[in-house]
């Protein structure tokens, strides 16, 4: 747990200052832990060593302890979805003979309420919840509930279980990298739902109903992939074999990045009235003939450096999705529509490949440019660009 916090302070520590600031003002007291200043944090991460183990136990320790009270109180431990956590909490012989009494256990509820909280934070790390309550107005409950419905829906148990069976036969960086790799797609899936609440349902008493359209949605994505994409697809796939994961696993692993467009598939599916494999099919030509694909990578490298950065960061990603939802939508009605707008897409390829020549500091020119995306689909027949799937941000946004 501790490796895999490292490896994600590494990458964006400033997260983890939204941790320590939430903690502040929840118990944690950084004389008696004998934390560093912010200062002397941001040092450290300034030369690429991430933040110290120490520092992220101590960060881990307490968000759990933050976290199992407010569980405790919720009605997650006596939602039947997660049974599964109770009954895995005893031994495998005395949960199969004894299951009724396990369920009216008196301490059913504080077991529940303790797997979930090490699940969860051992799994996603420490700055989830905190991340995702200051992205949107979702209760904690409310997002607890959907982190579990994803992990369930990407068969997250039976994978991770999978990863840890290959200790001394993969290297332990490449097993960590796999496992984060789970997280992000959880991440991108358990957002992409949040974002799109208004109308899809993500409740734990639609998982059975969910699970058959999730599998055929990735099935979908795969057969659709053609060209770079299935080329890369297929290096990765040898790449994890290589690694020493096994042909099976790595299959399994590949698979698993596809996943993150699932949800989007199958609200495309629904929204055009098209059959998924149609529905996935739109949605990655909508990629890399609009160049969304390259608008996701360039805003991929963009390193917000505070707070108000952040916010406009995150509500660029929320555009970027609402927007391929909708471009995805008016493929379903028009498929010449990339090639009737040639020069504008090109002109916005063009200028996502200016912002990349810049690295860092290109959210305003992104912003714009997610201007040019709404212009171009509102020009186009079929529905328009909604207030919920999109409003433009207010200029006010861009600063900070």
């Amino acid at each position: 747990v501790l490796s895999m916090e490292v490896l994600r302070s590494k990458k964006s520590g400033v997260r983890f200052f939204d941790v320590l600031a939430y903690l502040d003002k929840n118990g944690l007291s950084r004389t008696a832990e004998h934390l560093p200043t912010d200062d002397e944090l941001r040092g450290g991460l300034a030369t690429g060593r991430g933040l110290p183990r120490n520092l992220l136990a101590v960060l881990l320790a307490h968000t759990k302890n933050n976290l199992f009270p407010r569980v405790l109180a919720s009605r997650i431990p006596d939602l039947p979805f997660f049974e599964p956590l109770l009954i895995a909490y005893f031994p495998k012989k005395a949960a199969e003979t004894y299951r009724p009494q396990i369920l009216e256990h008196h301490l059913h509820r504080e077991i529940v309420a303790t797997a979930v909280t090490n699940a969860l934070v051992n799994q996603a790390g420490c700055t989830l919840l905190v991340e995702l309550q200051k992205e949107t107005q979702s209760t904690l409950e409310d997002l607890v509930i959907r982190y579990f419905i994803c992990d369930e829906l990407v068969g997250g148990r039976a994978l991770r279980e999978a990863i840890h069976a290959c200790d001394y036969r993969v290297a332990s960086a490449d097993q960590y990298a796999a496992l984060i790799g789970l997280e992000e797609v959880l991440h991108a899936l358990l957002r992409w739902s949040l974002w799109n609440e208004a109308t899809f349902k993500l409740g734990s008493e639609y998982v059975a109903a969910l699970r058959h359209d999730f599998d055929d949605a990735t099935d979908a994505l795969l057969a659709a992939l053609e060209g770079p994409a299935r080329t890369s697809y297929t290096a990765r796939e040898a790449e994890l074999t290589q690694k020493g994961f096994g042909h099976e696993l790595a299959q399994r692993m590949a698979r698993n990045s596809l996943m993150r467009d699932a949800f989007a598939v199958m609200a495309a599916a629904k929204e055009s009235h098209v059959a998924l494999t149609t529905a996935a099919a739109n949605y990655l030509r909508a990629g890399h003939s609009l160049e969304l694909d390259t608008f996701n990578e360039v805003l991929a490298i963009q390193l917000p450096t505070n707070t108000w950065e952040r916010r406009f960061y995150v509500s660029l990603e929320r555009e970027a999705s609402a927007v391929r939802q909708r471009a995805t939508a008016k493929l379903a009605i028009d498929a010449s529509l990339p090639e009737r707008n040639f020069d504008r897409v090109t002109r916005i390829g063009d200028g996502l490949q200016l912002v990349r020549s810049l690295g860092v500091g290109g959210l305003v020119p992104l912003f714009l440019l997610l201007e040019d995306y709404r212009a171009l689909l509102s020009d186009e027949p079929g529905p328009a660009m909604s207030s919920r799937s999109g409003i433009p941000l207010p200029r006010s946004s861009v600063k900070g």
